[in-house]
């Protein structure tokens, strides 16, 4: 059981998170002395970061005239200020022994049922396995995601939290590439294409999300039926 780092670095983890939070904030109000309008596109990409991933908040700010390297910073920063906080209550409620709770499931449900079916890859390849994972495109596996999945295979802190930021630092440079090329390329062509690109992407994704709930609100049910008929 990791039990020294439950006592030890782990609780400091959100403080480092929240310092950088903080960061990312006082930065965004010095642009928004500045420019009012690029701190609203930026506040537009983190919200898209949150809501679909940066394969989604990264165009989002970038069409909306944001430099590419500069949101790609706020989303790197933001994304592990994110895995900084929400890391620990992960990391206490699967330490080796204790069993889910109720509340464990209502929130962490849908993704440690996703993480599950990735466990044997991750078993097999341990850290490697788990980076490679992290960086497969539109696949909504964020550092929530990883940290649940490093943590159900026995992982820990010292190796999930590196693999992790890592992750998000290859994922963030070739997003921010990819996207700021191929917008500022579809910009010759049309003003409007970024735009359009963009909301197809975040379309898309929203579907998909939509999607993969319901499956795993219907797994759900199943297995529920399932242990009622095996208990009558």
């Amino acid at each position: 059981m990791d039990r020294a780092a439950s006592s030890g670095y782990v609780r400091w983890f959100p403080y480092v998170g929240l310092a950088l939070a903080g960061t990312l904030v006082a930065a965004l109000g010095i642009i928004r002395r500045e420019n009012p309008r690029e701190a609203v596109a930026i506040l537009t990409g983190l919200a898209a970061l949150f809501y679909a991933g940066k394969e989604a908040g990264l165009p989002a700010g970038i069409a909306l005239g944001v430099n590419p390297v500069r949101m790609g910073l706020f989303v790197f920063f933001a994304d592990v200020a994110f895995a900084l906080v929400v890391y620990p209550p992960v990391h206490y409620f699967l330490e080796p022994g204790r069993t889910h709770t109720r509340v464990y499931n209502w929130i962490f449900g849908p993704l440690h049922a996703q993480a599950d079916r990735h466990r044997r890859f991750v078993q097999r390849y341990g850290r490697v396995g788990l980076f490679l994972l992290m960086l497969v495109p539109f696949a909504f596996n964020g550092p929530l995601l990883g940290a649940i999945l490093g943590r159900i295979v026995g992982m820990r802190a010292r190796q999930i939290m590196p693999t992790l930021v890592l992750a998000i630092a290859v994922t963030t440079v070739f997003w921010t590439t990819v996207y700021g090329l191929g917008l500022d390329y579809l910009s010759q062509l049309h003003p409007d294409l970024p735009l359009v690109v963009t909301g197809t992407v975040l379309a898309v994704l929203t579907a998909f999300a939509i999607v993969s709930y319901w499956r795993y609100q219907l797994r759900r049910l199943k297995a529920e039926r399932d242990e009622a008929d095996v208990k009558a």
